[in-house]
Formats: C-alpha cells, structure tokens, sequence
C-alpha cells in the first residue's frame, strides 16, 4: 500500500494511504484489524468500484472512494470519437467519476449490488 506523508511542516508525522485498486481499498479493515490500528486513526482515500469498498467505507476505515463505471468510460469516449469523427467538435467535459463518503456510500452500494 503507497504511504503518503505530507510536505507542509504541520503534516510531518501524519500518514495516509492511497488504495489503487479495490483488492487494496477493500482489504483495509482486514489488515487495520491484524495490526491494531481503529477506524478513522489512518486516513484512506482509494478506489471504490466494490461492496468491499463501500463497506470500508460505511465502517470508516476508508475516508473516501471513487466511483467510476467503466462501461460509461468505455461507451461516452467512443461516442467522443465518433463525434469526432463525424466532424462534430467536442467541446465539452463528462464526468464519469464520482468521490464518495460516509454520507453518500449508500447510493454507490445499490449501484453495486446487482438487485
């Protein structure tokens, strides 16, 4: 898991960890548990495109995690293309991410579950 110190002098001695990847992000209270660490004692930030993650999350092991459906990145960059290719100028920016907390977790959750 990638450390991350701060660089401003009221950061030196905090830590954070950057999840890349679910298999990380959402292994965190597994591995926070074996080592004593609390929810919330860390902060985390990482991907979240599982229930594993959105657990973590509901838990408080992990602060924040981003959405992103792949199957709107994979089909809006090729309407883009297309576009493009027609001769249509794309001129604008699409969101196909989302950071989510504590307060929305519930929202990405349902999108997970399949139900």
């Amino acid at each position: 898991m990638p450390v991350v110190s701060g660089s401003a002098p009221s950061d030196f001695g905090r830590v954070g960890f950057i999840g890349l990847g679910d298999m990380v992000t959402g292994s965190i209270k597994r591995v926070f548990d074996q080592v004593g660490v609390k929810p919330g004692e860390i902060p985390v930030v990482g991907w979240g495109n599982s229930q594993d993650t959105t657990a973590e999350v509901k838990d408080g092991y992990v602060n924040a995690a981003m959405w992103q459906d792949p199957q709107a990145t994979s089909y809006l960059a090729l309407s883009l293309g297309a576009m493009a290719a027609g001769g249509v100028t794309p001129g604008f920016n699409i969101t196909v991410g989302s950071l989510y907390d504590k307060s929305t977790v519930d929202t990405y959750d349902k999108l997970m579950s399949a139900k």
